[in-house]
């Protein structure tokens, strides 16, 4: 399938006879800026595309030459740790633990677990409201009321835990 081309034939639309009066030559300067256009955009597309590709080559080059003076580095010295694979970067700068890792080797050596626990909403901001009365975690505020729960509980019911 082939392109039609509407300029082919826009002479015979722009001639003197049908535009009353208008010459070739002005039909022939409506027609060529675009085609000189398109011949420059082309240029700057192509001188574009070669250049980008002559950086990226070059820049491919740099870095084959520094993997393979590295490889040479490595292979003929003893392997060594640099101070920079110590330093995260990347993505790993932004990826951290979320949990203290010896927050979690304390809990285990104090027997502590955790624990999840679904509450009504009005009920947990009731909480909440009364550990900021109380200056301090709703976690601490839980382990009291837990630990008065089992302190009271053998009382009540007259069972021996």
């Amino acid at each position: 399938m082939t392109k039609k081309k509407f300029s082919e034939g826009l002479d015979d639309l722009l001639s003197d006879s049908q535009t009353g009066g208008s010459t070739s030559a002005d039909s022939a300067a409506a027609v060529a800026p675009p085609r000189e256009r398109r011949q420059g955009l082309k240029s700057f597309i192509s001188d574009l595309d070669a250049l980008l590709q002559d950086a990226l080559d070059e820049s491919l080059a740099q870095h084959n030459d520094a993997q393979a003076a590295s490889s040479s580095v490595q292979a003929k010295s003893a392997p060594k740790r640099s101070v920079s694979d110590n330093i995260p970067h990347g993505l790993d700068v932004l990826i951290r633990q979320t949990v203290d890792i010896q927050d979690i080797i304390t809990d285990e050596a104090t027997g502590k677990r955790r624990l999840t626990v679904a509450v009504d909403k009005v009920k947990l901001e009731k909480l909440k409201t009364i550990a900021r009365l109380e200056n301090s975690f709703l976690k601490d505020l839980l382990v009291e009321l837990i630990d008065a729960y089992i302190q009271e509980y053998p009382v009540k019911k007259g069972v021996d835990i």
